[in-house]
């Protein structure tokens, strides 16, 4: 079979940077592993009553946690990281949009609440999600009621 003559400029300079598909496939092959051992350590942790929680918060019910500047600044930064790994995995083999996911719940943002339960209310998200939850000797997560808001009792 022939190689077409448009397509042989490609090859040819696919076979001068071998070394270059070498590290990105390696890297590729890292990130997947990190995925594969991180996702569950960290979804493991999250508390589950968390969304409840962002909920009573929202509400007044709750007061706000008590965070450090420069630990919320750590915690952005990790969770850009992590959110820009799972975008790159997205396109290499690995859990792009778990690990996007999981970026989401780190950074501080506006409507972070509200996106974040959109997301995970998905039943297929849901059950993934408590599925590596009791795999792993967690419980499952638990969210607030959608179609109320919580109040206070006199």
């Amino acid at each position: 079979m022939q190689i077409p003559a448009s397509i042989q400029p490609l090859i040819e300079w696919a076979g001068e940077h071998a070394l270059l598909f070498a590290c990105i496939g390696s890297g590729s092959l890292l990130l997947y592993i990190a995925a594969l051992l991180m996702i569950p350590l960290a979804l493991r942790r999250v508390d589950p009553d968390f969304f409840v929680h962002m909920q009573e918060i929202e509400d007044g019910l709750r007061p706000p946690p008590n965070h450090h500047i420069l630990r919320l600044m750590i915690q952005n930064f990790i969770g850009g990281c992590v959110i820009l790994a799972g975008f790159i995995m997205l396109f290499i083999p690995g859990q792009g949009l778990l690990t996007m996911f999981l970026g989401l719940l780190l950074i501080t943002y506006p409507g972070k609440r509200t996106m974040v339960l959109s997301i995970v209310r998905r039943p297929a998200i849901s059950r993934g999600i408590n599925w590596l939850r009791r795999r792993h000797g967690a419980e499952d997560l638990r969210f607030p009621d959608s179609h109320h808001k919580y109040h206070p009792t006199s």
